[in-house]
């Protein structure tokens, strides 16, 4: 701790410098991430464009999405840190509050100004970002924050907020609101440590001092009440799954300490009866003791925040395209279930309309021997009498029967893929899958001719003869003639038979299976096969985040140690991390680091420090898997993991959450974020 503050200001340089090469590092690490990111899309791309069978823009959208978001994300995070190098000698602090609380006031205290700016706060510009110099520190005066239509404002405030090492976030005594906790959320998400200050509103009448004394004495030493307010305000949290319960509060009556220091009264009894010291010496204090360590931890935490809200988003949408896999998948086994059904269905209707086809054709020569045994053409009549039976038109008809009932299919499953894809994820549009044919008036299946073509050509020369009357019985000769007719028809009709035959079955396999319903099944598999391969280059590109998130988690944690001066007194090894910002910090590993140890890095983080020990995690794996999967029930209570093959021999792990919650629900609950970093896999619910 430096005995002075322009002693710890110095100090907090070189600290600065040591945080800014850490966070330049892994911002470069993040940034070959995003190169890759950037080939995975354009590998999506090519795929999906190769799908003209079927089509899921929705996917393609998804990952162009989440590339953009992620190259704002680099471009925001590089301008930060070229922002905070630049600025990088000067410890930072940003004043926070709504408008009217009394920012001007506090700024017009530590500044020593003539009060010009007091009450000014309404007539503000947006842009009006004041900063002003203390102790050899910046203080930074933002906007009102959750002022009306105030969304610029807002903006700015939090773009301030990035770069500071300390926030004082001031609320007034006089019914704190929860659009202020909203906005004391996102700050405590940025990891800042916070000092609240609780401006209590007094009307003072200097005229009679004494009076006005009392009045404030009495006033700022009602703790109980004032506690009150403050518990209030804190119960905030769980709105927005934060604990904000060992924040600091400090009283002040800031219209007071601004007069007791003004030239004009100069009334050091006053100032002192503000209890405006305390704030004072809270800030000086803090920077004296851990204001080094602070400068770390904002280099740092401005590069874990986005990573990790980078890593969580990866996690996130590698869920969504698992589910959306296995939509794909279940469409397909229920595609190629049916199909066989629709095969011995497609048979036995097949069996039934050779038998018919055959028995028809056996009719029509029967009738026309009746007629034409004794025509000489008889052979040109029946290419004709074939002609009439159109044959062409049955088989036609009978493989559009088949065809549409594989057309309805095809659209029972397109309706199916829209309306389960949409409930398995929220958010996702599934209104443009669409598939070849799907929205078509024409068939999918094109049938061409069977060209039968002439049977007979010429006369077929088995007219009877006149001679042949004397030297055989009339009936007899009318007998054999019509015996020889109907067997030269059936031998001429065989190969006919066997080119439908040969045609329809063809047909049915070609075009109505291969393409129809193989083909349908190959593309429904192709797309479960790339959204698996995007699930888990998703779920890859998470965790090697989360390795650099470990990497910066650890080397904080170590730089805590350090810093509290326990180096040594503590025997550990730290395996794994999960920190939320300005929240908590688990630390799990072998050996043990006391509670005292766990109390001072608490108190110098501003954040809940759970250290848990693995037994014989140095020489058991499986006793260091187990534990893991304990803490993860601990977190989100019962879960299952389950492993999906996909591709050759690739595999995707999927946790699913076994207590009915919605993901949807619990993905910025506290557990869920804290298990996302310990088990760094896709996640369902049940």
């Amino acid at each position: 701790m430096a005995s002075n503050i322009a002693e710890a200001l110095r100090q907090c340089n070189s600290y600065a410098e040591k945080g800014y090469e850490l966070a330049k590092n892994s911002y470069e690490e993040i940034h070959q991430a995003l190169l890759k990111e950037e080939q995975k899309v354009l590998e999506a791309n090519r795929r999906q464009n190769q799908m003209t069978r079927i089509a899921n823009s929705s996917v393609l959208q998804r990952q162009k999405n989440n590339f953009e978001e992620f190259k704002r994300m680099d471009l925001a995070l590089k301008k930060d840190l070229d922002l905070l190098h630049r600025n990088q000698k000067e410890f930072s602090i940003v004043v926070f509050g709504r408008t009217m609380a009394g920012k001007s006031t506090l700024m017009e205290i530590l500044t020593h100004g003539n009060g010009a700016s007091i009450g000014k706060g309404a007539q503000r510009t947006t842009r009006d970002v004041r900063d002003y110099h203390w102790q050899g520190m910046k203080i930074t005066d933002v906007p009102g924050i959750a002022s009306f239509d105030g969304r610029e404002d807002d903006r700015l405030a939090m773009e301030a907020a990035k770069k500071a090492d300390l926030i004082l976030f001031l609320i007034t005594d006089d019914a704190p609101q929860k659009d202020e906790a909203e906005k004391l959320a996102e700050l405590r998400s940025l990891g800042k440590p916070v000092l609240g200050v609780v401006n209590v509103k007094l009307a003072l009448n200097m005229e009679r001092k004494a009076l006005a004394l009392r009045n404030l004495q009495k006033k700022l030493s009602d703790t109980v009440r004032l506690n009150e307010i403050c518990k209030q305000f804190k119960a905030y949290a769980t709105q927005f799954n934060q604990d904000w319960q060992e924040m600091p509060f400090i009283y002040t009556h800031l219209r007071a300490a601004f007069l007791g220091q003004s030239s004009q009264l100069n009334d050091t009894e006053l100032y002192s009866m503000s209890n405006f010291s305390q704030v004072e010496k809270y800030i000086i204090d803090k920077v004296c003791k851990d204001g080094c360590f602070l400068r770390i931890k904002t280099f740092i935490d401005n590069v874990t925040v986005p990573m990790q809200q980078r890593m969580e988003l990866l996690l996130e949408h590698s869920s969504i395209n698992v589910k959306e896999a296995l939509v794909y998948r279940s469409k397909c086994n229920k595609l190629w279930n049916w199909r066989q059904d629709f095969i011995d269905r497609s048979q036995k209707k097949y069996d039934k309309f050779k038998e018919q086809l055959y028995a028809m054709i056996c009719n029509e020569i029967d009738d026309f021997v009746e007629d034409n045994y004794d025509n000489e053409y008889a052979g040109e009549e029946w290419n004709k009498r074939v002609e009439s039976m159109h044959l062409e038109n049955l088989c036609r008809n009978f493989l559009q029967e088949l065809s549409n009932e594989c057309e309805r299919k095809r659209r029972e499953l397109a309706d199916e893929l829209r309306t389960e894809i949409k409930f398995s994820s929220v958010g996702v549009n599934a209104s443009n899958i669409q598939m070849e044919g799907i929205t078509d008036t024409q068939s999918m299946l094109q049938l061409g001719a069977l060209g039968i073509g002439l049977i007979f050509s010429g006369p077929i020369g088995i007219a009877l003869g006149i001679l042949s009357f004397f030297f055989e019985d009339k009936a007899e000769k009318i007998r054999k003639q019509k015996e020889e007719l109907t067997d030269k028809l059936i031998e001429a009709m065989e190969p006919v038979v066997h080119k439908i035959d040969e045609y329809m079955i063809n047909e049915i396999n070609d075009n109505i299976l291969h393409k129809g319903i193989d083909g349908l099944c190959s593309i429904l598999n192709e797309m479960d096969d790339m959204l698996f391969e995007l699930a888990n280059e998703e779920k890859s590109a998470a965790q090697y985040l989360n390795d650099k998130l470990y990497n910066l988690n650890a080397k904080l944690w170590n730089e805590a140690i350090t810093y509290i001066g326990s180096p040594n007194s503590t025997n550990y090894y730290l395996y794994n991390t999960a920190r939320i910002p300005g929240q908590i910090y688990y630390g799990i590993g072998a050996g043990t680091v006391s509670p005292k140890i766990c109390k001072e890095m608490s108190v110098l983080l501003g954040e809940k420090i759970d250290y848990i020990s693995v037994p014989n995690a140095d020489n058991d794996d499986k006793a260091y898997i187990y534990k893991l999967w304990d803490i993860v029930a601990e977190l989100i209570g019962e879960w299952r993991h389950e492993i999906l093959e996909f591709g050759d021999d690739d595999k995707i792990r999927l946790i699913h959450l076994e207590d009915n919650r919605s993901l949807y629900d619990i993905k910025n609950e506290m557990g869920y974020r804290l298990m996302v970093q310990i088990q760094c896999e896709p996640i369902d619910e049940v």
